[in-house]
């Protein structure tokens, strides 16, 4: 099979942004789903979208990207990522698609930007270490220590009064 010359580099750069997204890992899904813990993975994810976006700047990618910066407690870093898309995505998207920009769709893309942007903002509970572990074991800790120090304090008051 033969391609146009200047087909080349357009579909070598879409198949490598392909390529990028399926090694990354399967996505986070809707902005509903910033609860969830974090991947243990998450570095090499964001890493690897990061490339994928370089290659093709597609929007998808970035607010991927965006999603698990903030499920990895950078919701800086997260918000600007999705900021990108929202604000930028409309000036280059005849060009990401090719001169078939659909308007509708454009605005579909910067509204999931803009969704996701907003659901990064909202404060939550980080959970920290694998699968949140640290976390759990902390907030357990915090639960527990009055009722440990009154346990204590009785066994001490018992053991005194029994010698």
């Amino acid at each position: 099979m033969r391609f146009h010359p200047e087909m080349l580099g357009p579909m070598q750069r879409t198949f490598g942004s392909e390529a990028l997204r399926g090694l990354a890992g399967p996505g986070i899904g809707s902005g509903r789903e910033l609860d969830a813990i974090c991947p243990v993975n998450w570095k090499t994810r964001v890493s690897t979208n990061l490339k994928a976006w370089a290659m093709n700047l597609d929007p998808d990618t970035l607010v991927e990207m965006a999603q698990l910066l903030a499920l990895a407690g950078y919701n800086s870093e997260g918000r600007q990522a999705a900021a990108i898309v929202a604000t930028w995505f409309p000036c280059y998207a005849p060009r990401y698609f090719a001169g078939l920009n659909d308007p509708k769709l454009v605005a579909g893309v910067t509204e999931r930007a803009r969704e996701i942007l907003v659901d990064i903002s909202k404060p939550r509970l980080r959970l920290h270490g694998v699968n949140g572990e640290d976390t759990i074991l902390a907030i357990w800790k915090l639960l527990l220590a009055h009722h440990f120090r009154v346990i204590l304090a009785r066994r001490g008051r018992l053991n005194g009064l029994g010698s």
